[in-house]
């Protein structure tokens, strides 16, 4: 969910498996999506768990164009407060002149976390405005060769969308460009990705899928039904899912989007929360 604040305070979305979020003082207004997802690791040919980073950083708008120099830290810990890993990004941004006050800026990067629970503590700083940011997410990475059916974190890609950059940083996990924006209106056409597992050593079977949308009164006002096959499942036991949100069916209101899988007797669920203008 979005909150809007002060410039002088942080904003934070979490997008994860139990994800929980906080909020840090922070001179720069931030949000945050994060998701974890399975990779396959390059050296070792295994299964690697992963977890997507997309950190927005809303700036004022320049009345001409200009290009800011991005650094972005982001720092993983465990539940005991001990470092897990860490990595960074650097990304130069060319940012048009705009009619609005501000613009948003998102940073993509992905941070390989072994199972667990996480604090990632995110830090940006931008050499146009010579200031620093800085938010919290808490994340759970599940085990993903072990569950009969499991999910990775939800992503979601706007169009149109926000500016983004480095635009291929994540494309070894999703084909789309995530992004933090979670307001849309009927023009916009906003698509949920997320990938689904199947773990152990057994055949791979079908898997159920169900997306339902669900207004602010528990309605359930769109729904829909598909079958991921046992091709489509690929080395890793992965297979990708993607729904369109129905908007031009939509009232407009706060949402929520529920994402589920069943294999057999085994289910897994997702939920995400976005608003239309």
């Amino acid at each position: 969910m979005r909150f809007h604040l002060p410039a002088t305070a942080a904003i934070i979305i979490a997008l994860c498996v139990g994800g929980q979020t906080a909020q840090q003082p922070s001179d720069l207004p931030l949000s945050v999506a994060v998701a974890p997802f399975a990779v396959r690791d390059a050296k070792s040919g295994k299964l690697a768990s992963t977890v997507a980073v997309v950190l927005g950083l809303r700036e004022p708008a320049p009345a001409e164009p200009v290009t800011d120099r991005l650094d972005v830290m982001v720092r993983a810990f465990a539940q005991n407060g001990d470092p897990r890993g860490e990595t960074t990004q650097q990304a130069t941004v060319s940012i048009p002149a705009g009619r609005d006050e501000e613009v948003t800026v998102e940073i993509l990067s992905e941070l390989r976390l072994k199972p667990g629970l996480y604090t990632l503590r995110l830090s940006v700083s931008s050499a146009r405005l010579s200031k620093a940011g800085r938010i919290n997410a808490d994340v759970e990475v599940p085990d993903f060769t072990s569950a009969p059916v499991s999910l990775s974190g939800v992503l979601l890609e706007s169009n149109p969308g926000l500016l983004a950059a480095p635009i291929d940083a994540l494309t070894a996990i999703t084909p789309i460009v995530p992004t933090t924006l979670r307001d849309f209106t009927m023009t916009h056409r906003a698509i949920a990705f997320l990938t689904v597992y199947q773990g152990g050593r057994g055949a791979v079977t079908p898997v159920t899928m169900k997306a339902r949308i669900q207004d602010s009164a528990n309605r359930t006002v769109a729904e829909s039904t598909s079958m991921l096959v046992a091709a489509q499942f690929g080395g890793p036991r992965a297979a990708d899912y993607q729904y369109q949100l129905p908007l031009t069916h939509l009232a407009p209101g706060p949402h929520l989007l529920r994402l589920e899988a069943t294999r057999g007797t085994a289910s897994a669920r997702r939920d995400i929360r976005f608003t239309l203008r």
